[in-house]
């Protein structure tokens, strides 16, 4: 019955490895709990003809784009003192089908007593299988766990098989969801420590978390505004290696990414779904092209069509010539696997210069917009970051010590006058008139270039 509900998630931090149940609530999200340090947090969603036994042969997976853990921010806390909620968005959208895939709505209001509640569980074999419980007074439960939070409900097994059975040994999976009613109503968490046998099994309530886990959701969203300014660029090195970033539309022929070789053997952009066109010709903001942490890494792709984006309609996106404000509404946008968007907010530059100190000193970072959420995947060198409809930022590719650091991007108002020039020179290695730069210029308006040209410069 609830089945259609249910999907395995597996998550890595390091060498370790943890497998949860958890509960479609959204095309984009699962809940589930959590007892893991999130430190190099990774996701996997498996759902649909779940073969228990060997997750490799099971089709239906997809990455965990982020994953947020209900206020254990610094580390985990025991499962009695916190509600230990887990909620891991998706790189792309979950396929439901009303028979094996569906979304479990979230409750509406807080529990009330009832008489029937189950644990979709697992039993010996792997199989799910639905457990009849019983949910105890709150009294009862804090005489077992006498600091109890109060957004936490304990479960027994029903009184008939109480002398044959234990909490531990039916209610064994942690990310099981307590429905009440046909209700969801708790999720089961785990103590790190070994299970007690005489001690009730803890659930986290849903209703009370509701804020938490709507607002975490609205961070994703996979409508078309930007999509059509966001591309990937590939391209292959004479030594026949494969280079992927991502990259932002910034005129009629013009691509802004990470890095970018300046006359690769093969150069293409893709857009929409797969579509693509060539280039030939690149411009890099550091001498060596190649992605290194100390290196600004900024690079300006030329389209062999010199009109291109204009005759396709695609939205240019321009560039902010300042850095964004507090208020200012910031997102990613994020090409592969499949388009979506996800809010950030960039940290502190000291939090930044301390965490990533490997990484050149222009260099700021970002991470999703709230606390206690982490990046599930490596980001493409390359991502732009759009903050009130402008072209703010992109991402630098990250060394293997970083991942589990706020990312770096560079901010692209400290280097508008290298960007400019830049533009200009691509162009004229194509003999073509700019249309979208201004041809008569006052001296005076050069001098002040030449002037700010030589800070960027300094940057190198």
């Amino acid at each position: 019955m609830f089945a259609k509900y249910i999907v395995w998630v597996r998550c890595k931090v390091g060498k370790r490895e943890r497998l949860h149940i958890g509960v479609i609530i959204s095309k984009n999200a699962v809940l589930t709990a959590n007892s893991m340090n999130m430190n190099e947090i990774s996701c996997t969603i498996f759902y649909r003809n779940i073969n228990f036994l060997n997750f490799d042969k099971v089709e239906d997976r997809i990455a965990g784009l982020t994953t947020a853990n209900y206020e254990n921010f610094k580390e985990v806390r025991a499962h009695w003192s916190l509600p230990q909620l887990k909620l891991v968005l998706t790189e792309k959208e979950i396929q439901l089908n009303k028979k094996s895939v569906a979304i479990i709505p979230l409750p509406k209001q807080k529990y009330s007593e009832s008489d029937t509640c189950v644990v979709v569980t697992h039993d010996d074999k792997l199989k799910l299988v639905q457990r009849k419980t019983m949910v105890l007074r709150r009294a009862e439960c804090e005489l077992a766990y006498p600091n109890l939070h109060e957004n936490i409900i304990c479960i027994q097994v029903p009184t008939k098989d109480i002398c044959n059975t234990s909490p531990c040994s039916v209610y064994n999976e942690e990310g099981a969801p307590l429905i009440c009613d046909g209700i969801l109503t708790a999720i089961v968490t785990k103590d790190n420590s070994q299970c007690e046998e005489k001690k009730p099994c803890l659930t986290a309530k849903v209703y009370e978390s509701r804020h938490w886990i709507e607002t975490n959701i609205e961070l994703l969203n996979r409508n078309n505004t930007f999509r059509g300014s966001v591309v990937s660029v590939k391209y292959v090195t004479k030594q026949n290696k494969g280079v992927l970033n991502s990259g932002a539309i910034i005129s009629n022929n013009q691509v802004l990414t990470s890095s970018a070789l300046n006359e690769p053997f093969k150069g293409f952009v893709y857009y929409n779904d797969g579509e693509r066109v060539t280039w030939r010709k690149a411009k890099s903001f550091s001498e060596d092209w190649r992605p290194k942490a100390n290196k600004i890494q900024i690079s300006i792709v030329q389209l062999t069509d010199h009109n291109y984006f204009k005759a396709k309609k695609f939205e240019i996106l321009p560039v902010k010539s300042s850095r964004p404000t507090n208020d200012s509404i910031c997102v990613l946008g994020i090409k592969l696997p499949k388009w979506h968007k996800l809010e950030i907010i960039f940290l502190d530059d000291n939090i930044c210069c301390n965490q990533l100190s490997k990484y050149h000193k222009n260099y700021t970072c970002i991470r999703p917009k709230f606390e206690g959420i982490q990046f599930g995947t490596r980001l493409l060198g390359g991502t732009p970051i759009i903050c009130d409809g402008e072209l703010t930022a992109i991402t630098a590719n990250v060394e293997d010590d970083a991942k589990n650091q706020p990312h770096p991007c560079i901010f692209l108002y400290k280097y508008k006058m290298w960007l400019k020039k830049s533009m200009r020179s691509l162009e004229s290695l194509q003999y073509l008139r700019p249309d979208y730069y201004q041809i008569i210029k006052k001296r005076e308006d050069y001098e002040e270039e030449e002037e700010e040209e030589k800070e960027e410069e300094k940057d190198v």
